[in-house]
């Protein structure tokens, strides 16, 4: 059975419209209210963020690099904590194109995990490669951008993957977009190695942020039974460079796999799965032009509401994203592993999902109760002047309108730092 909650009024009848009260009638905005209360309402936010602890501890954005050296002109490395660790950083600022926000690069450093390390940062080889990603970032990625380049938080845990490491990264990208004058459609990720590795597993958990991704010197693929979070990076391009004769882990072998795979899905869905593998033969674990994946990112931006999305959660973070796009799932026993599928068709005003959980064991679909999905919605990817209907596992849960409502605005912006991903409805079901 699946319930539907609007603004927390439990709809027990789902064979007939949703009922709104008269209060939520009369605060519902029209198409045009809703975008002019979206900039009043981020307008307060960019106010009320400069007194947090985020804003000081990301600070400015620091000077354009030089066009040519100069000897007196220095990178200062700050500090973000996230929980009980600490994450050094570097910030580069190459001069924007003019009239353009800055297309933002994080750059994911190689190296990996020390259990040994005398200290959170005392490994050496974590240091190097930290060094080598701001110069590549200096010298060799695009001469336009803001490029993050993050050192790990701690050396005796190391892996990008951590949730510690994906806390920073959204903390960041919502600064960026504050501060520092990111285009929050053009967010990229890449990594080299260790970095490489991170690129395979963030770029799918945190696709929705991310316009591509780009991944060197390493080749991962997230199974799930017959499944794999690959299927969340329909419309996120993805390329891959590695050596041809980087075989230790099988390195060329599973990246090899992992464009296999998405050659699959790009075939079943046309257009949607951009993706591309470059093989460098004769090259090991490195060596080749580092600049090259980057240049190819520059090309792509984010569709922040898709029409249609897949979501596989994935086994390799502790936590469950509270948000994929303009799906969401919350409650205190979120199954690890969920696949959830969505289209939004805006011509007929329906929107189909399939909600299930990936039984590992026995690889097969069931679906997924004890939870609550949420699913947020704009003008873009439904006409909410007209009655819509939502549809879940089969089961039509909504049918009628919704309004448009400023506190959820005001929600969505507190939750995404994303104006792109502001949304004036949110419809939740209990499933």
């Amino acid at each position: 059975m699946i319930r539907s909650l609007l603004s927390s009024a439990l709809i027990l009848s789902l064979s007939t419209p949703l009922a709104h009260s008269a209060e939520q009638e009369a605060a519902s905005l029209s198409t045009q209210e809703a975008a002019t209360t979206l900039e009043s309402l981020w307008k307060k936010y960019a106010e009320d963020y400069k007194s947090s602890a985020d804003y000081k501890a990301f600070g400015e954005l620091p000077p354009a690099l030089p066009a040519k050296p100069d000897k007196n002109f220095k990178l200062v490395a700050k500090g973000i904590k996230t929980g009980e660790h600490t994450m050094p950083f570097v910030v580069l600022n190459k001069t924007p194109e003019e009239g353009k926000k800055s297309p933002l690069y994080i750059c994911l450093h190689g190296g990996g995990q020390f259990g040994k390390a005398e200290g959170p940062h005392a490994w050496p080889v974590n240091t190097r490669e930290w060094q080598t990603q701001i110069s590549l970032a200096a010298g060799r990625y695009p001469k336009h951008g803001v490029f993050f380049v993050p050192r790990m938080a701690d050396d005796r845990l190391g892996r990008w993957y951590h949730d510690l490491n994906v806390d920073v990264f959204d903390r960041m990208i919502k600064h960026a977009i504050l501060e520092w004058n990111v285009d929050p459609n053009k967010v990229y990720l890449l990594g080299i190695s260790e970095g490489g590795y991170g690129t395979d597993k963030l770029l799918p958990y945190m696709a929705d942020r991310f316009a591509a991704g780009n991944s060197m010197a390493a080749g991962s693929l997230v199974k799930i039974g017959s499944h794999t979070t690959a299927e969340n990076l329909r419309d996120t391009p993805m390329r891959t460079d590695i050596g041809g004769n980087d075989t230790m882990f099988n390195r060329v072998g599973l990246a090899k796999e992992l464009h296999q795979v998405l050659d699959k899905f790009e075939q079943a869905n046309p257009g949607h799965y951009v993706h591309k593998i470059n093989i460098h033969e004769g090259k090991g674990h490195g060596g080749w032009d580092y600049g090259l994946g980057p240049v190819w990112l520059a090309q792509h931006s984010r569709d922040p509401q898709p029409s249609k999305l897949v979501w596989v959660t994935s086994p390799a973070q502790k936590l469950t994203r509270p948000m994929f796009y303009w799906l969401g799932l919350s409650g205190d026993n979120i199954p690890k592993v969920c696949r959830i599928e969505a289209h939004a068709d805006k011509a007929k005003n329906i929107i189909n999902i399939k909600a299930d959980v990936i039984d590992k064991e026995n690889d097969k679909l069931t679906p997924l109760t004890g939870v609550t999905l949420n699913v947020f919605l704009n003008d873009k990817l439904i006409n909410l002047d007209q009655a819509f209907t939502v549809n879940i596992n089969g089961t039509k849960v909504h049918e009628g309108k919704a309004p448009r409502l400023d506190k959820h605005l005001s929600e969505t912006i507190k939750m995404t730092g994303d104006p792109t991903q502001a949304y004036p409805v949110i419809l939740k079901f209990e499933l």
